[in-house]
């Protein structure tokens, strides 16, 4: 990993260091981003990224902690670090403060007070979906269901079924765009999935995501199934680029 460690987490990395990793990363793509929806992709991936390499590293060393003590645990460097020791030593040190100490714990409370849980484990939901090849419908009950445990919650069960319904209503021609349009009407505007995707009715700023409106009735994906066609092309070569993207930056921050 490229990117300054001796920090309290990527916020704290300052602007012109984070634009030297983007150039970094744009001189070895095979294409300029000129999208403001990927580079914010980048952004977002980056600071993924440099987050579980941070907490994987935590792990490593709670794990010699444990079974050794502080000093052992400072003496055997995580190896992704190679030969960074003192990045190491910074890290032994952060993680023994109260600061540290105290928002780790507070986090710990808060993850147990949460009402439903999803089942993706420590990989992001974007991980999932690139490495199974699932659309947005598919991925639904991925997150929220697993063979062990079942649904995390009955009303994610009822979601997952109108989805399914409702996908398997629509003309073959009709995929990508349409997902989208029906996980939005079935969860809502301003559900979690909206957000993830920019589509929320009260997003802030620039929507420099969402290049359509999402619908919120049958009417409009009939009206619009035209141009869906021709779009769809179009939508699949940007999904293609991203996904390169993604590839490459966690490539780059490993």
């Amino acid at each position: 990993c490229e990117a300054p460690m001796q920090v309290e987490g990527w916020a704290k990395i300052p602007d012109e260091t984070k634009d030297h990793l983007l150039r970094k990363l744009t001189n070895k793509l095979s294409y300029e981003l000129e999208e403001p929806h990927v580079v914010q992709c980048i952004w977002k991936s980056f600071a993924k990224q440099y987050s579980s390499f941070r907490s994987n590293a935590h792990k490593y060393y709670l794990k010699w902690k444990e079974g050794g003590g502080v000093t052992l645990a400072r003496q055997n460097i995580y190896e992704k670090l190679g030969d960074r020791r003192d990045d190491w030593l910074w890290f032994c040190d952060f993680w023994e403060t109260t600061k540290f100490k105290k928002i780790s714990s507070t986090l710990k409370n808060n993850r147990k007070k949460l009402t439903y849980s999803h089942k993706l484990g420590t990989k992001s939901r974007a991980t999932h979906q690139h490495e199974k090849g699932f659309d947005d419908i598919d991925m639904y009950e991925v997150e929220y269901h697993n063979a062990k445990n079942g649904w995390a919650h009955k009303n994610f069960e009822a979601n997952s079924v109108k989805l399914g319904e409702q996908q398997r209503a629509l003309p073959d021609s009709v995929h990508q765009m349409s997902t989208k349009e029906i996980c939005i009407e079935v969860l809502g505007e301003n559900s979690s999935y909206a957000k993830s995707k920019g589509l929320n009715r009260k997003a802030s700023g620039v929507d420099a995501i969402s290049t359509f409106e999402a619908s919120s009735s049958r009417a409009r994906l009939e009206e619009e199934l035209a141009n869906t066609q021709s779009e769809l092309a179009n939508n699949q070569s940007q999904l293609a680029v991203q996904k390169t993207t993604m590839e490459a930056v966690v490539k780059f921050m490993e």
